[in-house]
């Protein structure tokens, strides 16, 4: 006899992915661009000041996609925390209904149809918390992820600093 296998998909999302994205590649050009500037001014002028300011694009840009991958990483941070909540009081739930459900099979006068609704409860229960583990996983995935690109950002900032 073959057991059904289930597949559950979760995964993180972030409020307005699409925008986000969007405003990240926005930034990432923006970044090229201003990085071809700073080489063709060095190239072209052997002038500190107009460097300086082709640098401080790249800088101001740089801070603008920090910002933003800040906010990303604080709304991943939420979401792991909001899920790992929810991942105990679910625990706490499963705990009580089989506590329940071992109380009731030992009642007498229970029908089995009480005892099938405590089974499907608990297995309801189950999978929920499968999906709330499972969506936990990603969004701290997902929040790991943005802490290094805060890092990586926070440190080619301090590098163009020390250029200027």
């Amino acid at each position: 006899m073959s057991m059904a296998t289930k597949t559950i998909n979760v995964r993180f999302q972030l409020e307005n992915q699409s925008e986000f994205k969007a405003k990240l590649t926005e930034l990432n050009t923006a970044l090229a661009a201003h990085k071809s500037e700073v080489a063709l001014v060095s190239a072209k002028y052997n002038d500190s000041t107009r460097t300086s300011e082709a640098l401080q694009k790249v800088i101001d840009t740089q801070k603008s996609k920090l910002e933003l991958l800040n906010g990303a990483f604080e709304q991943a941070q939420k979401a792991t925390e909001g899920l790992a909540e929810k991942s105990r009081k679910l625990c706490d739930e499963i705990d009580k209904v089989n506590q329940e459900y071992e109380v009731l099979k030992y009642t007498e006068g229970v029908t089995a149809e009480a005892a099938e609704d405590y089974k499907n409860k608990i297995a309801a229960l189950s999978e929920e918390l499968q999906r709330t583990n499972k969506a936990h996983s990603n969004a701290t995935i997902a929040m790991n992820s943005y802490q290094k690109d805060v890092n990586e950002t926070k440190t080619a900032i301090e590098g163009l600093n020390k250029e200027q």
